[in-house]
């Protein structure tokens, strides 16, 4: 793995961490969801590098290694799509194929970001989104509703509601390693970061139709971050010709860390190699 450093025009120094494999096939860039950090993924960068795909991940800014404070504090959703363009500018060279994948906020991020492309190059084969975050959680919605507005605006940086290593995944391990891991946030959700996000999917949610890029959505049916129902919603409603749409029964949030997530890991891979 090398990992380096990216200064964004508006200052921003970003992680970067890229896995690389020997004539590979094909570019992957990453982003990753809320409160993690892209160091998290180097198994899943270990398993695309084996298929002789390149995997390049970044920190969103105020998230693991890169600048930004408080940490996981989200005052501009502009910025972090306006920061995720310059990064893959940066890292990736459209003159061979390469695909876009993204986790949880991650999604939203990529979503907002394809829905204002005009274009992409040829050599762009598709988004892969996991359990992405386009949808409040039908338990979190009042909440996120009652933080937006006025509080987000009189009291920007009161932490609210923890997240339960619970709602990661089923597997005990992967709970405590979240908790334990120094970069991740595990603090309390900041009301301008919950009402900078819920802004932004009530921003995209009318577009869904115009979203016609190759895509392969993954989502765990007991998510209670993410809404499945977003997922399916997007699904549905776009207007691609190439969609696919995986629902993953009794999968909780991070659908890579789950029990049986080798089975979602070859669902993209083989998504991705059959168009190479």
């Amino acid at each position: 793995m090398q990992a380096e450093f990216f200064t964004t025009s508006l200052g921003t120094k970003l992680r970067v961490r890229k896995w690389l494999t020997p004539s590979a096939k094909a570019d992957i860039f990453f982003v990753h969801g809320f409160a993690e950090h892209s160091n998290r993924y180097f198994n899943e960068a270990k398993f695309f590098n084996n298929l002789g795909l390149n995997f390049i991940a970044f920190d969103q800014r105020t998230h693991g290694e890169s600048e930004g404070k408080p940490r996981a504090y989200i005052d501009n959703f502009d910025v972090l799509i306006k920061e995720y363009e310059e990064c893959f500018n940066h890292q990736i060279d459209c003159k061979k194929p390469f695909f876009l994948m993204a986790h949880s906020m991650g999604g939203l991020v990529q979503l907002s970001f394809l829905l204002g492309k005009k274009e992409m190059s040829h050599t762009f084969k598709g988004a892969c989104f996991s359990s992405p975050l386009i949808m409040p959680n039908k338990d979190m919605a009042p909440l996120l509703q009652k933080l937006s507005g006025i509080i987000a605006a009189i009291l920007p940086k009161l932490k609210t509601v923890k997240l339960d290593p619970e709602h990661i995944s089923r597997d005990p391990k992967e709970q405590k390693s979240y908790v334990e891991d120094p970069l991740n946030y595990i603090g309390g959700l900041y009301a301008k970061t919950a009402d900078t996000m819920l802004k932004q999917m009530k921003k995209i949610h009318p577009h869904f139709s115009e979203f016609d890029v190759p895509f392969i959505i993954q989502h765990g049916t007991d998510d209670q971050l993410a809404e499945f129902e977003g997922s399916k919603t997007l699904f549905e409603t776009s207007s691609s010709k190439d969609k696919t749409f995986i629902p993953l029964e009794e999968f909780r949030h991070e659908i890579t860390r789950e029990i049986n997530h080798e089975m979602v890991l070859k669902n993209y891979g083989d998504w991705m190699t059959t168009r190479l």
